[in-house]
């Protein structure tokens, strides 16, 4: 095999491989114009409202860093914070996210040399867990007024939370419903509740009242708290995986939604799983938490009021 030939040969492989290389960019960077690629810090591997929100703040980073963002789905169940057994593992199959979201397999994300997108973890120290999914509390906690103003980035953040939908059919809803969230199950058992559930239960139903609200759709694992009035009912799976799923999208399409979370600490009063779905639904929350629980904290923290989040105290 003479010199000429043997230069051809490399020449053939060397277009192969840039064919190959080029088709593999194309399909993991269509739908928008990004070539950069950073990649998330983490991803959660606790409950739903986390994981979503997270993702809605790392895509709201690389838009504003122009970049596409490696992320992961967690199937890991080694500590106690660990929910992935609770959600089914190929979750783009349920769940469109926005497109510039990559998502990998978790070694291949965790060998990645690309660099993160912010800080690792935000810095434990900083943070009182569970707030990293807070846009209100990024903006500060990663400075990002050096890049963008808040009412922009909120607007960013607005568009990308749109851009979270179930791709399954959801069953039908009606118009105009509330959504109602309670927690009583694991929150009651907690150390850090010392008011009684009826204490809980008689502000759910005040709050209820205020509003004048003529039918809803109740998101609960127990009893219903609410007084004289049933809420719709609606069909769910009985795939526990599949029903979690329905349940978030479902209180997404609330026109508001009231949180009845019990908890007397900075870990107490609120869920992030109505929260995140009302963030995208837009939708206005109606939280419980008194004064020294996590609502209170997280507002010191960001050093304002979070958006379309209202507490009973203000209209009760």
């Amino acid at each position: 095999m003479n010199l000429l030939t043997i230069s051809l040969i490399l020449l053939l492989v060397v277009l192969i491989v840039l064919v190959v290389v080029f088709g593999f960019l194309k399909d993991s960077f269509k739908d928008n114009n990004y070539l950069k690629i950073l990649k998330a810090p983490c991803c959660a591997h606790s409950g739903l409202g986390d994981r979503i929100g997270e993702y809605i703040i790392f895509s709201t980073l690389g838009k504003i860093n122009n970049c596409n963002v490696l992320v992961f789905w967690s199937t890991v169940n080694k500590n106690f914070a660990s929910r992935s057994n609770e959600y089914p593992n190929n979750i783009q199959d349920y769940i469109n996210f926005p497109k510039n979201l990559k998502f990998v397999d978790r070694k291949i994300w965790k060998n990645s040399k690309v660099n993160n997108i912010c800080d690792i973890r935000w810095k434990w120290s900083d943070y009182f867990f569970g707030d990293e999914f807070v846009p209100e509390i990024v903006y500060k906690k990663l400075n990002l007024s050096k890049h963008i103003k808040l009412e922009d980035y909120i607007k960013l953040y607005k568009e990308t939370a749109r851009q979270i939908s179930y791709k399954k059919e959801l069953p039908k809803l009606p118009n105009n419903f509330v959504g109602i969230h309670v927690r009583r199950g694991d929150k009651t058992r907690e150390s850090a509740v010392k008011r009684p559930i009826k204490y809980h239960d008689d502000r759910l139903n005040k709050v209820f009242n205020k509003l004048n609200i003529d039918n809803y759709i109740l998101c609960s694992e127990g009893n219903n708290p609410i007084k004289g009035k049933q809420p719709i009912p609606i069909k769910l799976s009985n795939n526990k995986m599949i029903k979690t799923l329905q349940e978030f999208f479902i209180l997404s399409k609330a026109r508001i939604i009231i949180q009845s979370i019990p908890g007397d600490t900075r870990y107490g009063g609120w869920t992030s799983f109505s929260y995140v779905a009302s963030r995208i639904g837009d939708s206005v929350l109606y939280n419980c938490s008194p004064e020294g629980t996590r609502l209170y904290y997280m507002e010191n923290t960001a050093g304002r009021k979070l958006y379309n989040v209202v507490k009973y105290s203000n209209i009760m």
